[in-house]
């Protein structure tokens, strides 16, 4: 924290997410502010904005760089959680990062069996992925909006000596930022217009929310133009904003202008650890009923022991373009893809496992299935954040430390999960369950 001029620092920050609303082009482009119980804990986030700007290649005499064509302007981000399960009812709400894993996966229900909890399940339906305002705030000094976003990848990763996390990826149709200034004059309550100090309208851009001395609006204010960014609003002299609504009160020259988090109310729950869990093999019957592996097997699949599990899902998310347009048109959906390691100890009682990767069936490598569940209780209990793969194929590989070292062999096996089931209506039809508890 600085002496002179507050910073902007890694150690502070909040961030909400909230499913957007409308229709046609408006589902994508209409920011929608955060409220109490939008907001979740993260870790770390990182932002990419790119403009695409081209150098300028027809013959000249020079052999300088004279100019740069402006291209189409594209926003991904990234967002690094804990797994969070929930301590207190209802549990059919889900986990703190709802939106981002509803959006991952493309379909949350609330469940209440077995037990109250929240379903996060593979969709082929192409209108459950509603795209959401992404929000991120640092002390006041300065916020980061993303509308119309998208979860292109989330990654699982449960390592030894780590905290279960989450790693979520995305695109985002605009991005928006706002600072900090004051007024240079007060406001009017019944005008949608304020005046900064000049030069200071720069610090803010269309899309982004603010605060207004001590006058919030709705949720805050949303910015819908700038004296650099009119956005169809005429008339904005330097230092001008227009709000989407009148400022509603007289806030004194000087005041402050700055960001407005709306999305108060995080959670009191603490992150899982990485000493409370429980992970099975199961295997998958036709009729959609699974069983403990021990069951097929005759060699216990329950509470096996390994060393880290990592899994990736993968919408193959594309951007639709067309000419004339300087934002993404809308975003297409591709083919999914759950990908994963899980690395087991070479242990006697591991080798099972790691030899089913070399097995053939009549059509293709045996598969298997992993149900775990990440949380303080045994399956199917409250505070769970549970996962199941009903079918998934292993990649053989089996590694052995030299002869200097002291470690043991293990086995990181690669594998690639898919449904159980080619029909969607049939109940295993999915890569992936997620059960929050």
């Amino acid at each position: 924290m600085a002496v002179v001029n507050p910073t902007v620092i890694g150690r502070v920050g909040r961030a909400a997410a909230k499913e957007q609303t409308g229709t046609g082009s408006a589902l994508l482009s209409a920011t929608i502010r955060p409220v109490a119980g939008d907001e979740f804990p993260y870790i770390s986030h990182s932002i990419t904005y790119n403009a695409n700007r081209r150098e300028r290649i027809d013959k000249r005499d020079t052999r300088s760089l004279v100019e740069r064509i402006e291209g189409r302007r594209e926003v991904d981000w990234e967002v690094e959680t804990y797994t969070i399960p929930k301590t207190t009812a209802p549990h059919t709400n889900g986990l703190d990062i709802d939106i981002l894993l509803g959006n991952a996966l493309g379909a949350s229900t609330s469940r209440t069996s077995p037990g109250n909890h929240r379903e996060y399940a593979c969709s082929d339906t192409q209108t459950e992925f509603v795209p959401f305002t992404l929000v991120f705030e640092q002390d006041g000094e300065r916020m980061d909006v993303l509308t119309g976003c998208v979860v292109n990848e989330v990654t699982f990763t449960w390592q030894e000596g780590e905290e279960p996390k989450w790693r979520f990826s995305g695109m985002a149709f605009k991005h928006s930022v706002a600072g900090r200034g004051t007024l240079d004059a007060a406001t009017t309550s019944a005008s949608p217009t304020i005046t900064l100090q000049p030069g200071e309208s720069a610090l803010y851009q269309v899309g982004s929310i603010i605060q207004v001395g001590a006058a919030t609006g709705t949720s805050g204010f949303l910015v819908i133009g700038t004296f650099e960014e009119p956005n169809g609003v005429a008339g904005l002299t330097d230092g001008q904003l227009e709000l989407g609504e009148n400022v509603g009160s007289i806030e004194a020259d000087d005041s402050v202008v700055q960001p407005f988090f709306g999305g108060s109310d995080i959670s009191s729950d603490s992150p899982a650890s990485e000493i409370a869990g429980e992970f099975d093999l199961i295997d998958f019957a036709d009729d959609g009923t699974h069983t403990p592996f021990a069951a097929a097997t005759g060699v216990d699949g329950n509470d096996i022991d390994f060393s880290g599990f990592e899994w990736t899902l993968s919408n193959n998310i594309q951007r639709l373009n067309k000419p004339g347009q300087q934002e993404v048109l809308d975003f297409s959906f591709g083919r999914r893809s759950v990908t994963g390691t899980l690395t087991m100890f070479g242990k006697r009682d591991s080798l099972l496992t790691v030899h089913r990767a070399k097995l053939t069936g009549t059509t293709d490598i045996n598969p298997v299935g992993f149900h775990f569940a990440v949380g303080p209780g045994t399956f199917e209990t409250a505070s769970n954040v549970e996962f199941t793969f009903p079918k998934a194929e292993l990649d053989y590989n089996f590694e052995v430390p030299d002869g200097s070292s002291d470690d043991i062999a293990s086995a990181p096996l690669a594998f690639t999960a898919y449904a159980a089931k080619q029909n969607p209506d049939d109940a295993e039809a999915f890569e992936l369950k997620i059960r929050a508890f």
